[in-house]
């Protein structure tokens, strides 16, 4: 990953989701409407890396779906 000051640009990522490609149900969602996600206690805000992660905890249902889809 680029560090934040490579960002000469301005550019934000305002939301992202993934869902269930047949059926459109939302597995995870982030911005826009949608509650940020936990953060951990233990995060280090001197470190940059530390907190532009994304934890994913997905159940064995929805690592079997056959297709995801991203927007």
């Amino acid at each position: 990953m680029c560090p934040l000051s490579a960002n000469t640009h301005g550019i934000d990522f305002l939301s992202f989701c993934i869902s269930d490609y047949e059926t459109k149900r939302v597995i995870f969602k982030v911005g826009g409407d949608a509650p940020p996600p936990a953060m951990p206690a233990n995060i280090d805000l001197t470190d940059e890396n530390s907190y532009r992660k994304i934890r994913y905890d997905f159940s064995e249902d929805v690592l079997r779906l056959p297709t995801i889809a991203t927007r």
